[in-house]
């Protein structure tokens, strides 16, 4: 289950890194297209005709559901990077839960069949007490000895007694790594929210520095003259608002 947590986690770093590409290559595209915009000659480009988009939409979209605020802004082919990496994330998320849940299962089965555990009304901590100890006798003992008497218990519900102490550690194996892999599904969560915030970052950049373009007037005219001493050509008039 380790070695495909990580190869999930490498996967995720995969798409981010190919999104990343993506994104480099249309602010590229970005800037040629302007710079033939200004090579052009004898038009009037009116950019600030196309539609704006909203930067804060954009965002929200993205934190909501990596990929959707790319969509938004007509950018998805770097989005789909994100929301394929959010699948990921959430698939890793899933089968680690699942697995602590099966693996706690078993071990409470385990318990119960090779040391009598009743676990009507336990909570974790029982579990690792179990763990520990032989007996009910042997955990009591000790608690005695270091005067945590309020850690006791008390009740013929509470015993228990493994049978070898083989069977014991092969109970305290499953239940560590029953909370290992729910531990780590809450590093997936994490990964989730920089999944988010890289997204949102990405396209918030973009849907601005689009926006900005948009907000340009390029005028670009010819105009032919002629002065008193006969001369003639062209004069080449560039304007350029906001």
């Amino acid at each position: 289950m380790k070695k495909k947590f990580f190869v999930t986690l490498i996967s995720i770093v995969v798409f981010s890194q190919a999104a990343d590409s993506q994104w480099k290559n249309d602010f590229g595209i970005v800037q040629r297209d302007e710079d033939r915009t200004a090579s052009a000659s004898m038009f009037t480009l009116t950019s600030g005709q196309a539609q704006k988009k909203s930067v804060l939409l954009a965002v929200t979209l993205s934190l909501i559901l990596p990929g959707m605020g790319e969509l938004y802004a007509g950018n998805f082919r770097a989005g789909k990077y994100h929301l394929i990496a959010e699948g990921g994330i959430w698939l890793a998320f899933t089968s680690l839960r699942l697995h602590s849940t099966w693996e706690r299962q078993d071990a409470h089965s385990f318990a119960a069949e090779h040391a009598g555990v009743d676990y009507n009304g336990k909570n974790s901590q029982y579990d690792v007490d179990i763990g520990n100890f032989m007996t009910l006798e042997d955990f009591n003992n000790t608690k005695l000895l270091n005067r945590e008497y309020d850690l006791m218990y008390s009740g013929s519900s509470y015993a228990w007694n493994w049978d070898s102490d083989a069977d014991r550690q092969k109970f305290k194996n499953l239940r560590i790594q029953s909370d290992a892999d729910f531990n780590n599904s809450k590093f997936v969560i994490a990964v989730a929210v920089v999944n988010r915030l890289i997204s949102a970052f990405r396209v918030g950049r973009f849907v601005a520095n689009q926006n900005s373009l948009l907000s340009e007037n390029w005028n670009f005219q010819f105009l032919p003259y002629a002065d008193t001493m006969l001369n003639s050509g062209f004069s080449f008039h560039i304007e350029k608002s906001f």
